[in-house]
């Protein structure tokens, strides 16, 4: 499949104008969920410390081929403001179906990694399966939480 077609064509730059990268994949019912990576470029973004910052969308299709939707609320999972972990960028999301609930991992940067914002946190997004795959206005109410961890 061609991450491309999930790109908007319409005129004006949208936050995913610079590249898109399908990162997870999974069929559910009669569709399939693409879970993607978006970015624009320095130009559109010149307070962050990065090149890129990657945002995650959401699309779907009936058809490995498309034609492919993009959900209304996208970007999906966006920037947090302020220092949050996610604040500078959030990318390479990977689900896990258990019960009626979906949970995404993704990997996030912070501000408070300033000098470094290649530096990564990991979070994870849990979502009903139905606010999931029943393209929710409601998904926004999803549980948000950065994931430590312990070194022995």
């Amino acid at each position: 499949m061609a991450p491309s077609q999930v790109e908007n064509k319409a005129a004006g730059k949208m936050w995913d104008h610079d590249h898109i990268r399908g990162r997870d994949l999974k069929k559910i019912g009669e569709y399939y969920y693409l879970l993607y990576e978006g970015a624009m470029g320095e130009t559109d973004r010149a307070d962050m410390p990065s090149h890129y910052w990657d945002t995650i969308g959401f699309a779907r299709a009936k058809s490995l081929t498309g034609p492919w939707e993009r959900h209304p609320l996208n970007p999906i999972i966006p920037q947090q403001t302020g220092d949050r972990f996610d604040s500078i960028w959030t990318g390479w999301p990977r689900t896990v179906i258990k019960g009626d609930h979906v949970y995404i991992f993704y990997a996030a940067g912070s501000n408070r990694f300033a000098e470094n914002p290649h530096r990564a946190s990991l979070g994870l997004r849990i979502v009903p399966l139905d606010y999931y795959t029943s393209w929710s206005d409601r998904f926004e109410e999803s549980t948000r939480l950065k994931i430590s961890f312990t070194v022995n």
